[in-house]
């Protein structure tokens, strides 16, 4: 019986890898599904039918749309619009950056040999930051452009809210009685660890990307809002995410000034140190259950897998895959 459970959930998650592209409506969809789930439910316990509890949730949630489409969508163009004129001289910089370097290293005495190494690290170097500067434009766009052709997701949930009662009933009634109780109790752990990473994850995102937007504003490093974007985008990997949202954001500061780059990493240092210790104990918790090192295999498993969305996906199909695990062995001991 546990081969046969172990096998359907082993195919489900090769067919979902092997459909993974056209996947992402639906896992947007997901998100927004436990998101305003619990704003639903509370609507339904104070008398409001469900359809008209989604409606009115879609409602607010299309007026903060609507207002961040009059008020940030225009500034966010012009930025976009900025950061794609000074692409050739952010270019320019990096070579000029590189060339100082080199020069710095030239008038040092050094070996010959030492010298050499010297001279071909500065000139990978001066390759990987133009590589950066590249991909950072072309992630840009690939970004947005992939935010804009989500705009089903929130039909595909607006579905997904209205027979999520249905759902869960069709799928109990799949389940024996003798063992639903139990199977229930696996899907509430399941349920909870999903739920808990996502509004906790999206909340210290949005958090952390309006920090890092203000604090950049206020050091006077070029494209703030883009910049906060990033590092709200990727603050939701752990561990790494908040390293690579403040690359970009350090390597254009310091193409500037070196000084100014010193109080940007300073400025994303107090910024994690704000989230790890103050808000993402009160936000996130325990949630997930996972342990640190759990979460760095995942992260790092998925990135193989996956690329950037597998890193993305890792920790939430980890801490389902803890629940699974830990309860195939407590039946295993029984």
């Amino acid at each position: 019986m546990y081969l046969i459970i172990s096998g359907v959930i082993v195919t489900a998650l090769l067919l979902v890898f092997a459909i993974r592209a056209v996947l992402t409506p639906f896992l947007f969809a997901l998100v927004i599904t436990y998101l305003f789930a619990p704003l639903i439910e509370f609507l339904e316990s104070r008398g409001l039918g469900r359809l008209l509890a989604i409606l009115a949730v879609y409602a607010v949630f299309g007026a903060v749309v609507a207002l961040v489409v009059v008020f940030l969508v225009p500034n966010l163009l012009a930025e976009l619009n900025r950061f794609a004129e000074s692409v050739p001289e952010l270019i320019r910089r990096v070579e000029a950056f590189g060339e100082r370097l080199e020069r710095s290293f030239t008038r040092t005495p050094l070996p010959d040999s030492v010298r050499a190494v010297v001279n071909d690290t500065i000139r990978d170097l001066e390759q990987t930051l133009l590589n950066l500067a590249r991909a950072a434009v072309q992630g840009t766009v690939s970004l947005f452009s992939g935010l804009l052709s989500l705009i089903l997701a929130p039909i595909l949930a607006f579905y997904l809210l209205r027979d999520l009662p249905a759902f869960k009933d069709k799928l109990t009634a799949l389940v024996p009685k003798e063992s639903r109780a139990e199977v229930l109790a696996v899907a509430v752990e399941v349920d909870r660890a999903l739920a808990g990473f996502i509004r906790g994850q999206l909340i210290l995102a949005l958090v952390v990307g309006v920090l890092t937007a203000l604090g950049l504003q206020l050091l006077g490093v070029r494209f703030a809002l883009i910049l906060g974007m990033v590092a709200g985008f990727f603050n939701i990997i752990p561990y790494f995410g908040p390293i690579v949202g403040a690359i970009p954001a350090v390597a254009l500061a310091l193409l500037k000034d070196p000084l100014l780059a010193l109080w940007v990493v300073l400025m994303f240092f107090g910024i994690q140190q704000l989230e790890n210790l103050v808000l993402s104990p009160k936000i996130l918790g325990e949630r997930v259950g996972l342990h640190p090192l759990a979460v760095i295999f995942s992260v790092l498993a998925g990135a193989q897998l996956g690329g950037v969305v597998g890193m993305f996906l890792a920790v939430p199909v980890m801490a389902v895959a803890r629940v699974l695990i830990w309860y195939l062995i407590r039946k295993v001991r029984q």
